[in-house]
């Protein structure tokens, strides 16, 4: 029988040509590249949480030294120090209802080396009534750490016949028109509180706003106005001496700086939630890992009795500890409510 022999053909098919293993290996190579291509950025933000911050950090406030948010802000940033090992500076750019230093934050390198002492007035009222302002609250930022609130009270001078919130929506009601309350400022929280009241309780009543809360209080004081409705700093130390009676609280729960009295949802408004609020934001951009490591220094810092002393001097009700995310959220709804009171009450700066 003769033997069988392979065809140059059949050998060609069942060797490994030099050729092939070369293109083998530069697909293997090519793989391993594309791979850590993938999870090169997972990377570089871990290597850069690791090392951040490397340099000093700056929160920009933009309002006056001396005002609650100065007072927030130099808090915070000593803690931060602390917790960070680096130093976190406190710089001032008022002006323009608060849009000059969230402006100047919106521009900055997303970096998390420049940080924003944001609020109700510079990221959810005035982006909804300034028609030209710079920055697009909703874009330009990521929020990082919420601070703290501060409710307005509806207050009344002692004379006045009502002892509790449901008498006094009663007495305006029967009254349309005869009473009018002063407020600080057109576009403060406790102007829009006051018209989310109007909308939402069907009160008649007139808004009265003055340039501050010292020509406010003066007018309540004075009997010009029936009804002040004003933040725990102006109200605390007037409603401690007897001066006037706090009838409610705007804020979602009863304040820790006034827990005897109620919150307006409590008294017969579920839902009804207007307070002022202090956070701390970053340039749209910066890397999560940044945010959340400073989120997360943020509440170490708010958990220590010394910032929560100094927020209580300032009349600052401290918030619960909470993630970049949850606080994303949140400020999302509540500038579509403010946004809402806004519309409905035609409010506009004059």
């Amino acid at each position: 029988m003769p033997m069988q022999t392979s065809s140059p053909s059949s050998v060609r098919s069942t060797q490994s040509h030099p050729a092939d293993a070369q293109t083998r290996r530069v697909l293997l190579v090519a793989a391993a590249l594309c791979g850590l291509g993938a999870v090169a950025p997972a990377i570089a933000q871990q290597n850069g949480a690791s090392t951040f911050p490397a340099r000093p950090i700056q929160i920009i406030v933009p309002s006056t030294p001396g005002g609650i948010l100065d007072i927030a802000a130099r808090t915070v940033a000593n803690g931060m120090s602390r917790e960070l090992g680096k130093p976190v500076v406190v710089d001032y750019k008022a002006g323009a209802g608060q849009t000059i230093g969230a402006n100047f934050v919106a521009k900055a390198p997303a970096d998390g080396y420049t940080l924003l002492l944001g609020s109700n007035v510079s990221l959810a009222v005035n982006p909804q009534l300034m028609p030209n302002i710079p920055y697009n609250a909703a874009k330009d930022f990521i929020p990082v750490a919420m601070l703290g609130t501060n409710a307005n009270a509806v207050m009344v001078l002692p004379s006045f016949p009502a002892n509790n919130f449901t008498e006094f929506v009663d007495y305006v009601r029967k009254n349309p028109g005869k009473v009018s309350y002063a407020h600080p400022n057109l576009g403060s929280s406790a102007h829009i509180a006051g018209e989310a009241l109007r909308q939402q309780a069907q009160l008649d009543y007139l808004a009265v706003p003055f340039k501050g809360s010292a020509g406010a209080t003066t007018a309540a004081l004075g009997s010009q106005v029936e009804v002040l409705i004003d933040n725990l700093a102006t109200a605390i130390p007037l409603v401690k001496v007897g001066r006037l009676k706090a009838l409610a609280v705007t804020s979602v729960k009863r304040s820790a700086l006034l827990p005897e009295v109620p919150t307006i949802a409590e008294s017969g408004f579920p839902g009804f939630h207007i307070a002022g609020w202090i956070s701390i934001h970053a340039p749209a951009g910066t890397p999560s890992s940044v945010v959340n490591k400073l989120n997360e220094t943020i509440r170490r810092t708010l958990a220590t009795p010394e910032t929560r002393q100094q927020f209580e001097r300032a009349m600052i009700d401290p918030v619960a500890a909470d993630s970049a995310q949850n606080l994303d959220r949140y400020l999302k709804a509540d500038y579509e409510t403010w946004g809402s009171v806004i519309q409905k009450g035609n409010i506009h700066l004059e």
